[in-house]
Parts: C-alpha cells; structure tokens; sequence
C-alpha cells in the first residue's frame, strides 16, 4: 500500500482496496486545492495550518462579508 503526504497541510493519501496509484493522484489534485495554496501561504508567514473544515468556514464566512458589504452600498448581490 503506497502512501503520500502533504506536509504543507499535514494530510495522507493512502492506496485503499488495491488502487494502486489512487493515492498519488489524490495527492497530486490535493496540490492544486485553494486550501493547499492558502496553506502554502500561511507556511511562509509562519503560522500554522488550518484544516480543511476550517478553510471552507473561512470561506463561507469570506462570501457572507462580500454579500453584506454589497449590500450595504445599495447593490444587488446575486
């Protein structure tokens, strides 16, 4: 069983059932996430990881601000 992992997001990929190569592909989709690249931006300002769950809070919490801020100057936020 073949494992691969993301430091950057502290996350394994593990071959599962006998996929070989699955995980190498989870892998390699994973670096392409906006939560790997907003990680990889926290690591060079030296703060911690968040984990996937708190990055999609994060960006709930990011569109609700756009929609209020929208809102507030008279515009329609569909």
């Amino acid at each position: 069983m073949a494992t691969y992992t993301c430091i950057t997001c502290r996350v394994m990929f593990a071959d599962k059932d006998g996929s070989e190569g699955r995980a190498a592909e989870l892998q390699k989709a994973h670096y392409k996430t906006d939560w790997h690249r907003y990680n990889l931006k926290r690591k060079v300002a030296d703060l911690p990881p968040v984990t996937a769950e708190n990055f999609q809070q994060r960006v709930l919490a990011q569109k609700e601000q756009v929609i209020k801020m929208g809102c507030h100057e008279g515009n329609v936020a569909l």
